[in-house]
């Protein structure tokens, strides 16, 4: 059996300006740090204590951002896009379809479901923030090898993740990372944009 397995923030949906917007927005009024929109991509390398420590965000502050995050894929989903194509590039997919996100299950399920995104099977915030582990469960779920599983990430971070998990990683360049920053992880595939994915993917 083949799995494909999905980030959803920077590979499905275009969340980077909405998540920007909100904490340029929110910033000054929580005495966190200004950071530019690079420096704000550059989280998503981070795990969420990390994140914290980078922003100046106290942990007992973490849980009113993340109803914001929630809110805003929730009530946002008109300003929060999938990205052109990737559809219909995972419609085509051969075999089973997962998705691994820091994101809430319910959100990725909503969003997914009101963009018509086929999946299996959803590993997200509730699963903790280590993202080899949720690739891993993944495997677990579908009993696969690793060697039949392909994981489309869009940062280092998940390239690492998908790398410590044994299966075929694939960069995704349209999201909050560069080529550059991406291709320094040595990914098993690079992607410049969704359509490429179907040079890469079973289908």
């Amino acid at each position: 059996m083949k799995l494909a397995i999905f980030d959803v923030d920077g590979v499905i949906a275009d969340t980077l300006t909405a998540y920007y917007e909100f904490y340029s927005a929110h910033y000054k009024e929580q005495n966190l740090n200004k950071l530019s929109k690079r420096q704000f991509s550059n989280l998503s390398n981070l795990n969420i204590i990390e994140v914290c420590n980078e922003v100046g965000l106290p942990l007992y502050k973490l849980p009113f951002f993340m109803k914001k995050i929630r809110e805003i894929m929730l009530a946002g989903t008109g300003k929060v896009r999938a990205f052109p194509g990737i559809a219909q590039v995972i419609s085509t997919v051969k075999g089973e379809v997962a998705i691994v996100s820091d994101n809430y299950e319910s959100v990725i399920k909503i969003f997914l479901g009101k963009n018509k995104i086929r999946f299996s099977f959803v590993q997200g915030h509730e699963h903790g923030n280590d993202k080899a582990k949720k690739v891993i469960a993944c495997l677990a779920h579908f009993r696969c090898k690793p060697s039949d599983a392909y994981y489309a990430g869009d940062s280092p971070r998940d390239i690492k993740a998908g790398k410590k998990a044994k299966v075929v990683t694939i960069a995704c360049c349209w999201g909050f990372h560069s080529r550059q920053e991406l291709a320094a992880e040595n990914p098993d595939f690079l992607a410049s944009r969704p359509k490429d994915l179907l040079k890469i993917l079973p289908h």
